[in-house]
């Protein structure tokens, strides 16, 4: 009896040693996830190009290598007018280079995207949850709107190292020049019997053969061959993403299998003559911009704010008074009485207590 006891108390003894050993084990690797989080890369504008409205940026290293990412992955770039996010718009095993492509919309995206070849950029090490592992029997479904097609040019790539059964990438963009990387898309769907590249333009020219007309429920459906199988990825805005959505639950495709990166709100009306008030008596007029945090712009109270895309939680505020309309849907959680201003629109006249992240 008395061995079973000492043998009891020296397991205790034992397993309370490991505990302790694993907490600091996690502590440390937790110290170096946040100090990981923490670290800004040096980078220098190596190339610039502007291709249907949007400008091209090829960036490399200062010093040293670059460090890797996932395919689907983005930066978070600082420039004179505050930071934006941006996806890496291709993808390298050991990247020599990273590409982005910026819409120069608002000061921010309009400075980074005007800094001229031998600029240094500060930017983020690469982050994100938008990646695509697909295993080898299954079928690859991308969809992009416009400038959503970035982060699945990386991710082409990726699997071009491993193609899976089948990949058929959707692009829809209003016209020719925003179909950022047409020719080599073509050109790769003529020669690699896996891929299917389904180009679609809203407003196309007279000379364009392809697909017309905005994307349907009906079109994605069509698209899936086994609901089983099938596993998708979309980038668009949430008009876009919506329809996808619809259109994959009609084909009968797992709610669980559908992965999303939402790069802002869908266009929408402008908000007109409301007035929207900050708490200290600032204030600003609607007009035609589609955001609350649009028409806030030229009295810049969120300086947290970085992505615009319901992202970040930069532009978190409390609804003091008046209503307003969720243009998307967050991905960071927000509290009952809160607002984020990059996916809202104000239907009254509204009074916001802008403040920082949690």
């Amino acid at each position: 009896m008395t061995l079973v006891l000492i043998g009891t108390a020296v397991a205790v003894l034992f397993a309370t040693l490991l505990w302790w050993q694993a907490q600091g084990w996690i502590a440390t690797w937790q110290d170096w996830r946040r100090q990981r989080a923490g670290r800004s890369l040096s980078l220098r504008v190596l190339e610039r190009e502007t291709v249907g409205g949007c400008v091209r940026l090829r960036l490399g290293a200062v010093r040293g290598r670059l460090p890797r990412f996932s395919a689907g992955q983005h930066l978070l770039v600082h420039g004179d007018d505050g930071a934006r996010c941006y996806s890496l718009a291709r993808w390298q095993r050991w990247p020599a280079q990273y590409w982005i492509a910026i819409k120069p919309e608002g000061r921010a995206s309009s400075s980074i995207a005007a800094m001229p070849v031998g600029a240094r950029i500060s930017a983020s090490l690469p982050r994100g949850a938008f990646h695509c592992r697909p295993s080898r029997d299954e079928e690859v479904l991308l969809i992009a709107g416009g400038i959503g097609i970035t982060p699945l040019m990386a991710m082409l790539d990726r699997l071009r190292a491993a193609p899976p059964r089948r990949v058929t990438l959707v692009h829809a963009a209003r016209t020719r020049d925003a179909l950022l990387w047409h020719d080599e898309l073509a050109a790769l769907a003529g020669s690699a019997g896996w891929f299917d590249y389904r180009p679609r333009l809203s407003a196309p020219d007279a000379g364009w053969q392809g697909e017309q007309g905005r994307l349907s429920p009906r079109d994605v459906q069509a698209l899936v061959a086994d609901p089983a199988r099938c596993a998708a990825w979309l980038c668009a805005g949430d008009g876009m993403s919506g329809t996808a959505q619809v259109g994959l639950a009609l084909a009968g495709v797992a709610a669980g299998r559908i992965h999303r990166e939402s790069f802002g709100p869908a266009a929408g009306a402008a908000q007109g003559d409301v007035r929207i008030a900050l708490a200290d008596g600032r204030s600003v007029r609607g007009g035609e911009a589609a955001t609350l945090l649009a028409a806030l712009d030229p009295l810049q109270p969120y300086a947290a704010a970085q992505c615009r895309a319901g992202q970040c939680g930069g532009c978190r505020s409390t609804l003091q008074s008046g209503e307003v309309r969720w243009l998307m849907r967050p991905d960071c959680a927000v509290a009952d009485g809160e607002v984020l201003a990059c996916c809202c629109a104000a239907m009254t006249d509204v009074v916001l207590q802008p403040h920082f992240p949690r």
